[in-house]
């Protein structure tokens, strides 16, 4: 299509060469007025078109030089999906389907309430593995935790202990055929993440003190050397080596690590 454009446009300057030529080898003042005019409307025209392509064209390669580059810079990141409200992502299907899925939350205590019937489900399938780690209540960081969330100390180390019981009390419930662990961080973390077979959901937290609507980020872990998924995964072993594991699959270790 743009390349029969520029043949009509090419041929238009051509005629009106030919007419500059023809006009003035007419000997009759008006046509060859009339002749010059049509010639240098057919250049005018021509031109200009020509040039107006050209232009167009250079910014529709720029464009698409720019769309190749955020494209190109999506896919080494391994960014799988993106959505405003962390709310609208549903964790049913990673739930179901992941043989190993892990949790680094703050207090936990919605997540696993909103989740408790498919956390449950996870504990009647066999080789199912359930890693959660949650904020230590008798840790370094919990004032600061209770202040950016405007929560009393004592209100957060009792959501964190409400979550511990409600993931005791799911398996207890289920019939106890996967694994559950739960573990307090050294830290306490800058952002939610879930991991699960091949993919990683994060969802970051907000500098200010209050509640806000947070995006949610997927990764994939298939990406290799230098995606963000390789990162997340080489932070989750760190995590784990770092943290204190204090119940495994109805075992309460507390103790055994003091």
């Amino acid at each position: 299509m743009k390349k029969n454009k520029y043949i009509v446009w090419t041929v238009f300057i051509i005629v009106s060469l030919v007419l500059f030529l023809v006009a003035g080898n007419i000997g009759d003042a008006f046509w060859q007025d009339v002749a010059k005019s049509v010639a240098g409307a057919l250049l005018i025209s021509g031109t200009f078109s020509v040039l107006h392509a050209l232009i167009e064209q250079k910014e529709e390669e720029s464009f698409f030089a720019d769309m190749f580059a955020i494209s190109s810079a999506v896919k080494e990141s391994g960014l799988l999906d993106i959505k405003t409200d962390s709310k609208e992502y549903s964790f049913k299907a990673v739930l179901k389907e992941s043989k190993i899925f892990t949790a680094i939350l703050n207090d936990g205590r919605s997540w696993v309430i909103q989740h408790y019937a498919d956390l449950k489900e996870r504990m009647n399938t066999s080789g199912m593995t359930t890693d959660i780690f949650l904020v230590d209540p008798h840790g370094p960081f919990i004032p600061a935790l209770a202040q950016k969330t405007n929560y009393e100390q004592i209100k957060l180390v009792e959501k964190i202990q409400e979550c511990v019981n409600n993931l005791k009390a799911l398996y207890g419930e289920s019939e106890k055929k996967g694994t559950l662990r739960i573990s307090y961080l050294k830290n306490y973390p800058t952002q939610s993440l879930f991991f699960a077979d091949d993919k990683v959901i994060v969802t970051p937290y907000q500098v200010a003190s209050g509640r806000n609507i947070v995006p949610v980020y997927v990764y994939s872990l298939k990406n290799g050397h230098g995606a963000i998924g390789e990162f997340l995964v080489k932070d989750l072993k760190n995590v784990k080596a770092e943290s204190r594991m204090v119940w495994n699959t109805g075992n309460d270790i507390r103790e055994e690590q003091a």
